[in-house]
């Protein structure tokens, strides 16, 4: 995992990931917002079982951050965490090559992934059509040629799919409008942008808006970006924006919508994407007959009002269209809510509920005038909401 900001916890749930899956921590820099969520996160994993947990710390880089994030709850302490010191990470058939880059008193790393070149995996279906004996099929594993049921002599490239071919990719965080051409004067990351299929880029708007940056693109034209900025297309935790829809149906000013960034690319370069909640880059995809492929079915979309007030199966609810009208009429009865009337009760994405996996943690906001206010809680992402 690359970076964890606040609220990664609860999102990688809302996808159907396990924490217990994340092994290895990379951050691009050790600035607060890439940890701000890495309590939450170990916590979970701790209540799954796991007790050991790896990150990178090359050039002194994550350590006292990372002890920071550990003194909120006594199980963090019980967890073993393993430092790598290394600029090389080996994982099967990926290796990163990390990069140490000093800017301005900030410490940050540029990660240079590849992976290597992977024979392709024998298809039993081609096997079947070529009529191999279901007993030889490990020979043909074991680049061994054999005899078909009619005689004939099968090879191993025969009956597999397609080798793939090594694939390159970088991760970086631009943290300053002069950091790119900072980075084209280290002579390794220099010599191999060229040969990268995607570039991940954490950046910010007002960076992108450099001339730097066009001639950045403009110069590694045929890779990939993938744009993760601050105000990229997101949508997260999908029930908390469907209870509080349906619960601003009731009254809009007491349970406002939550906010969705739906920003959309300025570019005309189907190659840089402001990449949504979701995304997925996949190398040597086994769908398709690309090498990578974009995949988007995992972008959620934003909920209508015809979807929140439904069953989460898409069936009608009997009698809602009625229970809200007579609900907004005994709200239109009572004293009606304007910008005079203080103290003031915001609830977030708890749906003024008791916070489950399906609701956010707990965070009302009251407002004691128009310039003072009071927090209740301050859950997780509470700031986001």
């Amino acid at each position: 995992m690359f970076n964890c900001g606040e609220g990664l916890q609860r999102l990688i749930g809302d996808f159907g990931f396990k924490p217990s899956k994340i092994e290895t921590f990379f951050s691009t820099s050790n600035r607060w917002h890439n940890f701000s969520g890495i309590s939450a996160l170990l916590l979970a994993r701790y209540d799954s079982g796991s007790r050991h947990f790896t990150i990178n710390n090359t050039n002194d880089l994550n350590r006292n951050l990372f002890q920071n994030c550990t003194v909120f709850d006594t199980k963090l302490k019980r967890l073993k965490y393993n430092f790598i010191d290394e600029n090389h990470f080996v994982h099967e058939k990926l290796s990163i090559r990390i990069v140490p880059i000093v800017f301005g008193g900030l410490k940050t790393a540029v990660y240079l992934g590849n992976l290597s070149a992977q024979k392709g995996e024998i298809n039993l279906e081609k096997c079947f059509y070529q009529k191999v004996p279901r007993n030889l099929v490990n020979d043909l594993e074991q680049n061994r040629s054999v005899q078909s049921h009619d005689g004939r002599t099968i090879h191993r490239s025969d009956v597999s799919d397609p080798d793939s071919p090594e694939q390159n990719f970088i991760i970086f965080e631009c943290i300053d409008k002069n950091y790119l051409q900072h980075l084209s004067v280290n002579e390794m990351i220099e010599e191999f942008i060229p040969k990268c299929e995607v570039i991940v880029h954490f950046t910010k708007d007002a960076y992108l808006r450099e001339q730097s940056y066009d001639e950045f693109f403009q110069k590694y034209h045929s890779s990939h970006h993938l744009l993760i900025t601050e105000s990229n297309p997101s949508f997260s935790l999908h029930s908390n924006y469907r209870y509080q829809l349906q619960l601003n149906q009731l009254d809009p000013h007491l349970f406002p919508c939550l906010r969705n960034n739906e920003k959309s690319s300025n570019s005309n370069d189907k190659n840089i994407i402001y990449s949504p909640t979701g995304i997925k880059y996949i190398f040597r995809s086994s769908t398709t007959s690309e090498i990578s492929v974009i995949n988007m079915e995992n972008v959620p979309q934003f909920p209508t009002i015809t979807d929140a007030l439904q069953h989460k199966d898409g069936s009608e609810r009997d009698g809602i269209e009625e229970s809200i009208q007579q609900l907004q009429e005994k709200q239109s009865s009572l004293l009606s809510l304007n910008d005079k009337n203080f103290p003031e009760f915001l609830f977030l994405g708890t749906a003024s509920s008791h916070p489950l996996p399906i609701r956010n943690v707990s965070g009302i906001l009251v407002n004691i005038d128009g310039e003072k206010s009071i927090l209740f809680d301050c859950g997780e992402n509470t700031y986001g909401q």
